[in-house]
């Protein structure tokens, strides 16, 4: 029962939601130091179209926001010609290799914030390392309701845009993602620090 009461508390969830919330921008910054050259010359083609029929071009930052939220797994919804929409992944239509790695990188960065959400919060057992790795999930989660926001590009005046799917993006990118990678990184810290804390003690003797 005292596990229970430690993974629910207001200041594990606030530390959760800092670690978590600072883990989205991180993600963000390393997409777009590594793959924003890349997605600007994607994107001069539809700005070339968009410059001629005079619709705003789009920013390379709101591409790269649309290759991330694909790193979650998350289509981003396109005007389709005849109307409606149409899904695409953008790292799955990428002819480049090696913008998979960002289906790594994700991850990646997920277990090390939940790790580091659960040193913050001296989980002591796995259960509570899980519960406060998994409360990444809560800043996860702003962060990418804020950025399906951020990078949806209106097209001219017809009240069509291109942005992330919403549904996806909250569900997969703001909960799922967040909540199992950060809930394994607590876990694997509590597996890692007492052999630190081992090491430790056996120095001091």
């Amino acid at each position: 029962m005292a596990t229970s009461n430690r993974t629910v508390t207001l200041p594990t969830l606030a530390l959760g939601a800092g670690v978590g919330l600072a883990t989205f921008v991180v993600g963000y910054v390393l997409t777009y130091a590594w793959r924003a050259s890349a997605v600007a010359g994607q994107l001069r083609g539809l700005n070339l179209v968009a410059t001629l029929f005079g619709v705003e071009t789009v920013p390379t930052w709101k591409g790269v926001g649309w290759l991330f939220f694909g790193a979650h797994g998350v289509a981003t919804r396109f005007p389709a010609p005849g109307g409606g929409t149409h899904l695409v992944n953008l790292v799955q239509q990428s002819n480049d290799g090696t913008v998979a790695l960002l289906y790594v990188l994700v991850p990646v960065l997920l277990v090390l914030a939940g790790a580091l959400a659960a040193r913050l919060a001296e989980a002591t057992s796995t259960g509570e390392a899980a519960g406060a790795g998994a409360a990444i999930a809560v800043g996860y989660l702003v962060g990418a309701v804020v950025g399906v926001v951020l990078f949806a590009q209106a097209i001219g005046s017809t009240g069509a845009h291109i942005a992330p799917d919403p549904i996806t993006a909250v569900l997969l990118a703001g909960v799922i993602y967040p909540v199992v990678f950060g809930a394994v990184g607590g876990v694997v810290s509590t597996y890692v620090r007492p052999t630190a804390r081992s090491t430790s003690a056996a120095a001091g003797r």
